[in-house]
Protein backbone atom coordinates (compact mmCIF):
# COMPACT_ATOMS: atom_id res chain seq x y z
CA UNK A 1 0.00 0.00 0.00
CA UNK A 2 1.42 3.64 -0.46
CA UNK A 3 2.66 5.27 2.21
CA UNK A 4 0.19 8.24 1.06
CA UNK A 5 -2.76 6.33 1.58
CA UNK A 6 -1.67 4.36 5.10
CA UNK A 7 -1.13 8.65 6.27
CA UNK A 8 -4.55 9.33 4.86
CA UNK A 9 -5.83 6.27 6.90
CA UNK A 10 -3.90 7.13 9.95
CA UNK A 11 -5.58 10.61 10.63
CA UNK A 12 -9.30 8.98 9.35
CA UNK A 13 -8.10 6.28 12.12
CA UNK A 14 -7.44 9.16 14.50
CA UNK A 15 -10.23 11.75 13.51
CA UNK A 16 -12.80 8.89 13.92
CA UNK A 17 -11.18 7.59 16.58
CA UNK A 18 -10.33 11.02 18.33
CA UNK A 19 -13.06 13.42 18.12
CA UNK A 20 -15.91 11.02 19.73
CA UNK A 21 -13.03 10.19 22.76
CA UNK A 22 -12.44 13.61 23.10
CA UNK A 23 -15.96 14.86 23.51
CA UNK A 24 -16.44 12.02 25.83
CA UNK A 25 -13.69 12.73 27.82
CA UNK A 26 -14.49 16.97 27.79
CA UNK A 27 -18.51 16.12 28.74
CA UNK A 28 -16.83 14.27 31.44
CA UNK A 29 -14.80 16.56 32.65
CA UNK A 30 -17.68 19.26 32.42
CA UNK A 31 -20.36 17.12 33.89
CA UNK A 32 -18.08 15.75 37.26
CA UNK A 33 -16.49 19.81 37.31
CA UNK A 34 -13.62 18.32 37.11
CA UNK A 35 -12.78 20.94 34.37
CA UNK A 36 -12.37 23.65 37.42
CA UNK A 37 -9.85 22.02 38.74
CA UNK A 38 -7.65 24.43 36.45
CA UNK A 39 -9.92 27.04 35.29
CA UNK A 40 -11.96 29.74 37.21
CA UNK A 41 -16.24 29.22 36.58
CA UNK A 42 -15.62 32.01 33.65
CA UNK A 43 -13.39 29.59 31.97
CA UNK A 44 -9.99 31.24 32.13
CA UNK A 45 -6.99 29.53 33.43
CA UNK A 46 -6.50 29.58 36.91
CA UNK A 47 -3.21 32.11 38.28
CA UNK A 48 -2.25 28.73 40.24
CA UNK A 49 -3.62 25.59 39.44
CA UNK A 50 -3.75 23.00 42.21
CA UNK A 51 -2.28 19.10 41.58
CA UNK A 52 -5.93 18.26 40.84
CA UNK A 53 -5.71 20.83 37.85
CA UNK A 54 -2.56 19.43 36.49
CA UNK A 55 -3.37 16.24 36.94
CA UNK A 56 -6.23 16.15 35.02
CA UNK A 57 -4.78 18.56 32.57
CA UNK A 58 -1.49 15.70 31.76
CA UNK A 59 -4.53 13.59 31.50
CA UNK A 60 -5.99 15.05 28.69
CA UNK A 61 -2.82 15.40 27.09
CA UNK A 62 -1.70 12.08 27.45
CA UNK A 63 -5.25 10.75 26.10
CA UNK A 64 -3.87 13.03 22.83
CA UNK A 65 -0.32 11.35 22.85
CA UNK A 66 -1.80 7.96 23.06
CA UNK A 67 -3.99 8.92 20.31
CA UNK A 68 -0.52 9.90 18.56
CA UNK A 69 0.95 6.47 19.41
CA UNK A 70 -1.56 4.29 18.43
CA UNK A 71 -1.84 5.77 15.16
CA UNK A 72 1.94 5.28 14.45
CA UNK A 73 1.67 1.69 15.58
CA UNK A 74 -1.62 1.17 12.97
CA UNK A 75 0.48 3.28 10.33
CA UNK A 76 3.14 0.40 11.07
CA UNK A 77 1.47 -2.28 10.80
CA UNK A 78 -0.27 -1.02 7.38
CA UNK A 79 3.26 -0.08 5.90
CA UNK A 80 4.68 -3.32 7.13
CA UNK A 81 8.01 -1.40 7.96
CA UNK A 82 9.34 1.70 9.48
CA UNK A 83 8.17 4.96 8.93
CA UNK A 84 10.46 7.92 8.92
CA UNK A 85 10.11 9.37 12.29
CA UNK A 86 9.66 12.75 10.30
CA UNK A 87 6.45 11.43 8.56
CA UNK A 88 5.17 10.46 11.63
CA UNK A 89 5.94 14.00 13.48
CA UNK A 90 3.97 15.44 10.65
CA UNK A 91 0.87 12.89 10.84
CA UNK A 92 0.98 12.85 14.72
CA UNK A 93 0.87 17.11 14.81
CA UNK A 94 -1.68 16.95 11.48
CA UNK A 95 -3.79 15.12 13.61
CA UNK A 96 -2.93 17.35 17.36
CA UNK A 97 -4.23 20.35 15.01
CA UNK A 98 -7.39 18.80 13.90
CA UNK A 99 -7.95 18.31 17.38
CA UNK A 100 -7.16 21.90 18.45
CA UNK A 101 -9.43 22.82 16.09
CA UNK A 102 -12.22 20.54 16.72
CA UNK A 103 -11.86 21.83 20.39
CA UNK A 104 -11.23 25.50 19.81
CA UNK A 105 -13.91 25.99 17.34
CA UNK A 106 -16.82 23.74 17.94
CA UNK A 107 -15.99 22.86 21.15
CA UNK A 108 -15.41 25.76 22.28
CA UNK A 109 -17.79 28.68 20.51
CA UNK A 110 -20.37 26.51 19.39
CA UNK A 111 -20.80 24.23 21.97
CA UNK A 112 -19.94 26.56 25.17
CA UNK A 113 -20.74 30.25 23.90
CA UNK A 114 -23.28 29.44 20.92
CA UNK A 115 -25.30 26.11 21.82
CA UNK A 116 -24.89 25.98 25.96
CA UNK A 117 -26.62 22.89 26.52
CA UNK A 118 -27.56 22.01 30.06
CA UNK A 119 -25.89 18.54 30.21
CA UNK A 120 -22.89 20.58 30.41
CA UNK A 121 -24.04 22.59 33.69
CA UNK A 122 -21.91 25.40 32.49
CA UNK A 123 -21.87 28.88 34.69
CA UNK A 124 -23.07 32.17 33.58
CA UNK A 125 -20.12 33.66 34.16
CA UNK A 126 -18.80 31.51 31.02
CA UNK A 127 -19.72 33.92 28.54
CA UNK A 128 -18.79 35.28 25.14
CA UNK A 129 -16.09 37.56 26.53
CA UNK A 130 -14.43 35.06 29.00
CA UNK A 131 -14.52 32.01 26.24
CA UNK A 132 -12.70 35.38 24.39
CA UNK A 133 -9.81 35.10 26.76
CA UNK A 134 -9.90 31.15 26.87
CA UNK A 135 -9.45 30.78 23.28
CA UNK A 136 -6.80 33.50 22.67
CA UNK A 137 -4.85 31.66 25.75
CA UNK A 138 -5.51 28.29 23.93
CA UNK A 139 -3.84 29.49 21.02
CA UNK A 140 -1.05 31.18 22.19
CA UNK A 141 -0.32 27.86 24.37
CA UNK A 142 -1.91 24.95 22.46
CA UNK A 143 -0.10 25.39 19.41
CA UNK A 144 3.36 25.07 21.07
CA UNK A 145 2.60 22.73 23.22
CA UNK A 146 1.44 20.13 20.27
CA UNK A 147 4.80 20.57 18.92
CA UNK A 148 6.13 18.77 22.04
CA UNK A 149 3.68 16.22 22.94
CA UNK A 150 4.14 15.30 19.43
CA UNK A 151 7.91 15.32 19.61
CA UNK A 152 6.58 12.76 23.13
CA UNK A 153 4.84 10.69 20.94
CA UNK A 154 6.81 9.77 17.99
CA UNK A 155 10.10 9.76 20.39
CA UNK A 156 8.42 7.29 21.96
CA UNK A 157 6.62 5.54 18.59
CA UNK A 158 10.45 5.09 17.62
CA UNK A 159 11.39 3.88 21.01
CA UNK A 160 8.80 1.38 21.03
CA UNK A 161 6.75 0.45 18.69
Amino acid sequence: MPLGTIHFYQIMIGVLVGIPLYSVVVTTLFRTNLVYTARNKDGTIKKTIPISGILTSLFLLFGITFLQIAINYFGKEMYQGTIPWWRAFFIDHFLFIILFIYDTFVIDYLVIIKWRPKFLRLPESMDLESMKTHIKASIRIGIPFGLLITGLSVVLSVLFI
